[in-house]
């Protein structure tokens, strides 16, 4: 009861106006004692009781004119008549009467010991929510228990087998139950309000709220448009169908709201089998609910990729001598493919290359309309790879590791003796099993005439890719981290066990590697490579000059001349070993080359950040060996650490997650088929990555060894005379400092930035000079 007379007294007691809804609460319990209100409940039970379930019936009774809600009934060769239906109500209403409704009238006294208050102010919806959560994961953890008591020998047989007469429930089956059952299941209902108490109206919410809930769980029906699929961990209406359907040795699925606890302890292992099963033999589905855009995108991930696979090796076999002869010579009868040749072919091949396009649906089913969209992509790409164009706007350049249009071009512009590029679709396979070395020699010579015309013609247009590539980054970071952490090794800490011991380790090592590359990534990204000052100029004895001369007018010599070089675009005399890019439109001292990836220019002051995150992305493949060889190289460089040991953790990570998937059939282990998708790609990207970093790696560890940079070496300057090759030592200090304990984070001390003037950028010793150094070359 509210202890204020009027609007006004309540109002000065708040120190505020009263809210619309303070006001209507006021005018209608200020007269009506607690006991009153609190017996509301009743009335309230008997309208849901009686009304919630109307529907259902009218769903029901409709199956039998049309048999529309077929596609939605969840044991459709179950019918209910309406007699049926009526004597379940019959029998909840004589439950009700009984035992609900005393229990309500008797219980007020434990209502009012958890002071449930009745008052002002009325609880703000915030607060409603958040009880509202406290109490149904109160009542669904403390639900569980009991229910799985009642499902022991004795519970079933003496109290729980009443509420299991309906294999197929119905909405009026919900409360339908032992009157002992029906206390003691009030427990975990009065539990939560007792442990949190709030208002009277959040009271009132709850008990409604979670008998819907159970009526709605007990319908029968898997509606798609049900709101409650937006709930995380909901079980619904097919997650209890099975309990009930499995009946009286049913042991999984005890949860009543959430499954998270039939998840942790294991009671959901027969309910997981039967749903996994019940998908292979689906297979291609018509009908509703349609497929969601997650689904979709992750099974056409798998096609492509198990077309991919399959589709290399078929075509490998189709250039072997009599492959090619029979059949795969009327293909090649076009060395330079037009769109229309893509489905040209043998009819022969056309009948092999169908069976890589059939083996991804078969494997992993889905809906119709992802059948038409998958295969409408694969040809509409098979005709872009045979245009024999290769536009610069086309979106598939987006694509990781896809070959395209100028990458199969090569193959045909080789003809029946190509041993190169049979990838469909994306280039790993050829890089892997190296048939991609003919070409890849091809393009670098290809190249280098390019070069030696104007190596950075088109250089400006990397401008327009801006941050898109750091997006890419992240998402391809992102992907990986949902594909271990998500989806596979952070439900393994709840195991218990040697998996739980397991997946703490490889998460505490992937944790600790994704920092460190996320570090490394960010601080090349961010941080200056070195510019040149604004009016530098070398130190030149001008005595010796002709008075006359200008700066301007000395010879022009290459990066590591000790001639004085000058920008004609910056117009500024340049350091040695910088020079000018395209990109950003300046000079970058000691530029090495400007990153797509990082969007930024890789120089003097970035170069040991980007070496570190070139490590980092290498976390998992390569296993033992390559760890041991990267241990090796650390003598000489410590660059690739934390790229290179990123992708190689992954791949090593994921790839006992297929051999559990395919070859155990009776494991504990269930991959639903999103999670599957992305932890293929996750592991076919990182042990890609980790594959093609490896040469970067390579390539940076005999740059660092040489104190060369990768314009340098294109300027021919990598023999082991260089003039700035001062050994391994001290060329190796060149980039990573002095001081060993910064070796692995991209940072220096201060002392190494003032006694290494290299690492600035500007001052570099060299050999020739080591009695007189160069000043400022």
């Amino acid at each position: 009861m509210i202890p204020y007379a009027t609007i006004e007294e309540a109002s000065l007691a708040l120190g505020r106006n009263l809210t619309t809804l303070e006001t209507l609460w006021f005018d209608y319990s200020a007269t009506k004692s607690d006991y009153y209100l609190y017996c509301h409940n009743i009335l309230f039970l008997f309208l849901i009781f009686s009304l919630v379930p109307l529907p259902l019936v009218f769903v029901e009774l409709a199956r039998s004119a049309s048999g529309w809600f077929d596609r939605y009934k969840i044991q459709p060769k179950v019918k209910n008549s309406f007699s049926d239906m009526f004597r379940c109500y019959r029998d909840v209403m004589k439950m009700f009467i009984l035992v609900v409704g005393p229990l309500q009238l008797v219980s007020y006294p434990s209502i009012q010991m958890i002071e449930i208050r009745s008052g002002l102010p009325l609880p703000s919806f915030g607060e409603i929510a958040a009880q509202l959560v406290v109490y149904f994961l109160v009542e669904d953890y403390t639900n569980y228990w009991v229910h799985r008591f009642f499902h022991s020998k004795w519970g079933y047989e003496k109290i729980h087998h009443i509420h299991h007469e309906y294999t197929a429930p119905i909405g009026y089956a919900a409360p339908y139950a032992h009157w002992a059952e029906v206390l003691l299941l009030g427990v975990p209902t009065f539990l939560g309000p007792a442990i949190a108490p709030g208002h009277m109206i959040t009271f009132w919410l709850w008990i409604a709220l979670r008998q819907i809930e159970a009526i709605e769980t007990h319908s029968g029906y898997d509606f798609p448009w049900t709101l409650t699929k937006f709930i995380p961990f909901y079980g619904g209406a097919e997650y209890h169908d099975y309990h009930h359907y499995v009946g009286g040795q049913s042991q999984s699925n005890f949860a009543s709201v959430f499954t998270y606890c039939d998840y942790i302890y294991g009671t959901d292992k027969g309910y997981r089998f039967q749903k996994k099963l019940l998908q292979q033999m689906a297979g291609i589905r018509s009908g509703l609910p349609l497929p969601s855009l997650m689904e979709i995108v992750a099974q056409l991930v798998v096609y492509f990729l198990i077309e991919d696979y399959t589709n290399y090796w078929i075509h490998r076999w189709l250039h072997c001598k009599w492959g090619y002869e029979k059949i795969h010579r009327v293909h090649h009868e076009y060395t330079s493919p037009i769109g229309y040749a893509s489905p040209y072919a043998h009819w022969a091949e056309v009948l092999l290359l169908g069976i890589p396009t059939f083996l991804g649906p078969a494997i992993a089913p889905g809906h119709i309309m992802t059948f038409w969209l998958w295969i409408s992509l694969r040809q509409m790409e098979a005709i872009e790879t045979h245009s024999g164009y290769d536009l610069p706007w086309t979106l598939t350049k987006l694509v990781p590791f896809y070959g395209g249009a100028e990458y199969h071009d090569y193959h045909h512009y080789v003809g029946g003796k190509s041993q190169s590029n049979f990838a469909s679709v994306f280039t790993y396979c050829d890089y892997i099993y190296g048939t991609d070395k003919g070409y890849r020699v091809h393009k670098k010579l290809l190249q280098q005439r390019a070069m030696a015309w104007n190596v950075f013609k088109y250089c400006t247009a990397l401008r327009a890719l801006g941050s898109i590539m750091i997006l890419v980054v992240i998402g391809i970071i992102g992907f990986t981290y949902y594909a271990l952490v998500v989806a596979n090794y952070g439900p393994s800490l709840f195991l218990g066990g040697f998996d739980s011991l397991l997946a703490l380790l490889v998460l505490a090592l992937f944790h600790f590697l994704l920092i460190m590359l996320l570090w490394s990534y960010f601080s090349v990204v961010v941080t200056d490579p070195g510019g040149v000052p604004p009016g530098w100029r070398p130190e030149l004895d001008i005595e010796k000059s002709d008075g006359n001369q200008e700066y301007s007018s000395l010879t022009v010599g290459d990066s590591s001349s000790h001639i004085v070089r000058y920008c004609r675009k910056c117009n500024q005399y340049k350091p040695p070993r910088s020079h000018h890019c395209s990109v950003c439109g300046r000079c970058i001292l000691k530029m090495d080359h400007h990153c797509v990836w990082v969007v930024n220019c890789v120089g003097a002051k970035n170069y040991k950040s980007f070496l570190l995150f070139l490590v980092c992305q290498k976390e998992l493949t390569l296993t033992l060996l390559l760890v041991t060889l990267c241990v090796g190289l650390m003598l000489c460089q410590k660059m690739q650490f934390y790229t290179f040991l990123e992708t190689t953790v992954v791949a090593i990570s994921l790839f006992p997650v297929f051999l559990v998937f395919f070859t155990d059939g009776d494991s504990d282990v269930t991959v639903s088929p999103g999670s599957l998708a992305a932890t293929f790609v996750a592991f076919v990207l990182n042990i890609t990555f980790a594959l093609s970093v490896l040469g970067f790696l390579i390539m940076h560890i005999m740059l660092v060894i040489r104190n060369t940079t990768t314009i340098e070496a294109y300027e021919k300057h990598t023999a082991p005379n260089s003039p700035y090759n001062l050994g391994r030592k001290q060329n190796f200090e060149q980039v990573f400092g002095k001081d060993k304990l910064y070796w692995f984070v991209p940072l220096y001390t201060q002392d190494d930035m003032k006694r290494m003037p290299a690492l600035r950028g500007l001052d570099f010793t060299s050999r020739s000079e080591e009695s007189e150094p160069l000043q400022s070359l």
